[in-house]
């Protein structure tokens, strides 16, 4: 997307640079963390205010799954929906390491 949107505001130099430093700064973190064991995280998207209910996380095939795991971590949620609702009770069942 970022080369995409470059080339249409004419910032493809730009664009081609920012792609580089991503990928680059990608790379310094999966460097640091090949080898180790990978965490169980839940990423929370979405919730009620000051709530513990009506909870969405994200699933696999979200962007966010991706540098969760280049960061070292591995979704504790195995499903196949995209972005599933879920209680307290399936955050306690799933029993991640971190949840953020």
């Amino acid at each position: 997307k970022v080369k995409t949107t470059s080339k249409r505001s004419n910032l493809e130099e730009k664009g081609k640079e920012l792609i580089s430093s991503i990928n680059s700064q990608l790379g310094d973190i999966r460097r640091k963390t090949v080898g180790k064991e990978k965490v169980k995280v839940l990423l929370i998207i979405g919730r009620n205010p000051d709530t513990l209910s009506n909870m969405y996380i994200i699933g696999a095939g979200d962007f966010l799954n991706e540098l969760m795991d280049v960061a070292g971590g591995k979704n504790a949620y195995e499903g196949d929906i995209a972005y599933p609702g879920i209680s307290i009770e399936s955050v306690v069942a799933m029993n991640p390491d971190f949840i953020i």
